[in-house]
């Protein structure tokens, strides 16, 4: 009986030796997980997102684009010149500035005369009545409507673009006058030449807009 209390007391301290001496084989680490992007990558085309409202960032300068663009009329006027400016308003409005046309050039008081961004040039032309920008004519390609409405297009082109025209005989020739009406007042007027297309247009406020002579 005692023989086999000594073995077994020998052999359970034979064991704890052991495991005692086996080295632990340490666990693998766990991977690292890499700080979650608080804002979304910007793709081909699209601006990055702003990570402190998460809207995606506007480029700078785009809204002031469209308000002074010189390429684009709209019912307001053209290159940062609005109707109802008056000419020294406009003047320091207009991207390059403007000049007196015509006989207002050469300094005489005139009720009714144009502006223009090149001198002697009529391409573009900004009427001034009593004091005030009322009109923007346009007589060569190069300023365009929000529809893409330019000078040289064909009538029936012009006639896709917008649904509710107005046909007016033309004062001087056997062809209709175009006549759209824009936002508040304002109004588009187009004329044509003998091949159908468009000559000429006009965007202003009335009674301006309607003179058929300009300042005439």
């Amino acid at each position: 009986m005692t023989y086999r209390l000594h073995l077994a007391c020998s052999a359970a301290a034979t064991a704890l030796f052991l495991t005692a001496c086996d080295p632990v084989t340490p666990a693998d680490p766990a991977p690292l997980t890499p700080p979650e992007e608080t804002g979304a990558p910007a793709g081909p085309g699209l601006p990055a997102t702003d990570p402190s409202s998460g809207t995606q960032a506007q480029p700078a300068g785009a809204d002031a684009e469209d308000q002074t663009s010189c390429t684009t009329i709209s019912a307001d006027g053209l290159c940062g010149v609005r109707f109802g400016m008056s000419a020294e308003e406009a003047k320091a409005a207009h991207e390059s500035g403007l000049h007196e046309m015509g006989d207002s050039a050469a300094g005489e008081e005139q009720a009714c005369y144009y502006l223009g961004p090149q001198r002697g040039n009529y391409d573009v032309g900004y009427m001034v009545v009593d004091g005030s920008v009322q009109r923007v004519d346009i007589r060569a390609p190069g300023v365009a409507t929000a529809q893409g409405l330019e000078v040289g297009m064909p009538a029936t082109a012009a006639e896709g673009l917008y649904q509710e025209i107005e046909r007016q005989p033309n004062k001087y020739t056997d062809r209709d006058n175009l006549i759209i009406q824009l936002q508040g007042d304002a109004k588009l007027i187009m004329e044509t030449d003998e091949a159908g297309n468009i000559s000429t247009y006009r965007v202003g406020l009335p009674p301006a807009v309607d003179y058929v002579e300009g300042c005439s």
